[in-house]
């Protein structure tokens, strides 16, 4: 080999390296904007969880809330119910001692 050709094949290993070289700086960053964008979407999941069990807890609560006022409309309908029998009942009675 001549000098020529050992100095060419020098430089065209140099470049060899500096390509690898900066295709593993390339690497290296995408690896941490990989780990960034992972960091964020646990956050966001977290998030979204909490999120989930405030909403899960809230729907509870409303379920609670409508199963107590369907049981006081209930119970005013049976307290209107038995007032209304009662009533009727005092009416008949009545008309009856008039017969």
């Amino acid at each position: 080999m001549t000098h020529n050709q050992v100095q060419d094949l020098h430089e065209k290993y140099c470049k060899q390296e500096s390509r690898i070289s900066k295709l593993e700086a390339s690497d290296q960053f995408q690896n941490k904007q990989l780990e960034k964008l992972i960091k964020k979407m646990d956050k966001s999941i977290e998030i979204q969880t909490k999120q989930l069990a405030i909403q899960e807890e809230q729907a509870n609560d409303d379920n609670r809330l409508f199963t107590i006022k369907s049981g006081v409309f209930i119970a005013i309908v049976g307290a209107l119910i038995v007032f209304l029998i009662d009533g009727f009942q005092f009416v008949i009675v009545n008309f009856l001692k008039l017969l």
